[in-house]
């Protein structure tokens, strides 16, 4: 009896060594895929995300979101920048559960332009959610709901600058760089 207790405490050696061998083995299985942080290692699509200007908003929410976008950015030190941002943002809100608990849903759409022609590089739809529990009161009822639409904004500005930066950090796809055109010719006919 006394030996099957000596197998056993082997054994949980064993177990408390796999996640040691599981979290030296990690890093290695990750650099043979090709696996490179967004915002460590190299300093592609934090630098990119300063060449993006965002288009000035129409209204408060998009106002929110536009805040949030350009939240601890150096402003520009030259005139324009090559890439222009556009985003469009809506509101659903709607009740949860019960008559008290409230969701704000902003929803947006946006398009990475290059500024030089126009063209549309990245185009995709993202939501942000918050819910606040509704009291009687309506200045706190107003302020809650305030304070939803920032959360939401928050999340809305931190999925776009995440795509961004992550189209920047893989490399423009051929579709979207710049063509080349061809020098005329200065040669005699």
């Amino acid at each position: 009896m006394a030996r099957a207790e000596v197998r056993r405490g082997r054994g949980c050696g064993a177990l408390r060594r796999a996640p040691l061998v599981a979290a030296l083995a990690l890093p290695l299985a990750l650099a043979g895929c090709g696996f490179s942080p967004l915002y460590g290692g190299h300093a592609g699509a934090t630098s990119s995300w300063e060449q993006v200007d965002v288009a000035p908003p129409s209204d408060r929410l998009n106002q929110l979101v536009y805040n949030e976008l350009l939240r601890n950015r150096p402003p520009s030190s030259s005139g324009g920048r090559p890439y222009l941002l556009r985003v469009s943002v809506t509101e659903d809100e709607a009740t949860l559960l019960n008559s008290r608990l409230q969701r704000v849903r902003l929803k947006a759409g946006f398009a990475l332009m290059e500024r030089a022609s126009g063209r549309v590089l990245l185009q995709g739809r993202t939501f942000g959610d918050a819910s606040y529990e509704t009291t009687r009161l309506h200045f706190a009822d107003a302020r809650a709901h305030e304070a939803a639409q920032r959360t939401a904004a928050r999340l809305v500005a931190q999925d776009i600058r995440t795509r961004v930066q992550a189209f920047f950090a893989r490399g423009m796809p051929a579709s979207a760089m710049p063509v080349a055109q061809p020098k005329p010719s200065t040669a005699a006919r």
